[in-house]
């Protein structure tokens, strides 16, 4: 009861923190049918979550078995990482569409509408659904705004490591003259998010490459080292180099379309290649033009 009448006021903004005994109460007793996991994900997503204030593995795993993927990505930036929910997010967003894969593969109707009702549950919003929150999240933070507000990050200097930090994941800062031996394992991240839907990929680096918060963004590319090589020769190598979240986005998209061409093995389809072709010609065509 108590719960119930606090929670219009948390949904009102009138209430931004609880004791940990009321907020684990509060996860707790609204886990127990679909609606009152929509309240919960709701009341959570209006309360401020600051670390030390609230039993965040509760929270987390929770968010995690209720799929409440934007709160739980939400959860994770205010406590200063915006890596960790990335690869959690992922992973279900590519469960999700693999179990849509085989429901379109079903032929019989009724039994079609059998599994339709046992995973209803599961995904209860689109703005919920795991593959939505991860491009969201992806967008806004990588343009240093807080998810999903969509508000500033602040300080200035917050905004810019955290945008660093999701650039450099999604583009590791190689050296692309001299290509990495394993392709999929260093553009883990870039390829599944190619896999998953490399539409939305190429809409969310257009939206975010047009931000003009992303010019304070440099990532430096240090060249790759060599063991063997000695000391001599290895100060006679180029220095680290200075480069735009643009031109790594460029050039890691040239390194991918041409070691698939190379490669028979690689993972890219010829319908992804002619995609991510195009991007990148057009990207360097209109912002680097010939002169």
């Amino acid at each position: 009861m108590f719960l119930e009448v606090i929670e219009p006021f948390i949904l009102s903004g009138q209430i931004e923190r609880l004791p940990p005994q009321a907020l684990n109460a509060l996860v707790s007793n609204y886990t127990t049918t679909p609606q009152m996991v929509r309240r919960l994900g709701e009341a959570l997503m209006s309360l401020r979550l600051s670390p030390g204030e609230f039993d965040i593995d509760c929270v987390l795993s929770t968010c995690r078995r209720h799929h409440l993927w934007r709160t739980f990505a939400r959860v994770w930036l205010s406590m200063g990482d915006p890596l960790a929910p990335i690869s959690s997010i992922m992973t279900a967003a590519k469960e999700a569409a693999r179990q849509r894969d085989e429901d379109d593969s079903i032929q019989d109707a009724a039994e079609a509408q059998k599994t339709s009702a046992s995973t209803s549950s599961l995904v209860l919003y689109g703005d919920e659904t795991a593959e939505t929150v991860l491009f969201d999240y992806l967008d806004m933070v990588i343009r240093g705004r807080n998810y999903p507000e969509g508000t500033a990050i602040l300080p200035q200097q917050r905004a810019e490591k955290y945008s660093t930090l999701i650039s450099e994941l999604l583009f590791p800062p190689i050296d692309t003259s001299q290509p990495p031996k394993d392709i999929g394992s260093t553009f883990a991240t870039l390829l599944g998010l190619v896999e998953l839907n490399v539409d939305r990929l190429l809409l969310l680096l257009k939206h975010a490459l047009s931000d003009p918060f992303l010019d304070y963004i440099n990532i430096i590319i240090k060249p790759v080292s060599d063991t063997n090589t000695r000391a001599s020769e290895r100060s006679l190598r180029r220095a680290s180099q200075v480069k735009s979240l643009l031109q790594i986005a460029v050039d890691t998209t040239f390194l991918l379309v041409n070691t698939a061409y190379v490669d028979q093995n690689a993972v890219l389809t010829k319908r992804l290649i002619g995609l991510l072709s195009s991007f990148a010609v057009t990207l360097y065509a209109t912002r680097f033009p010939l002169v």
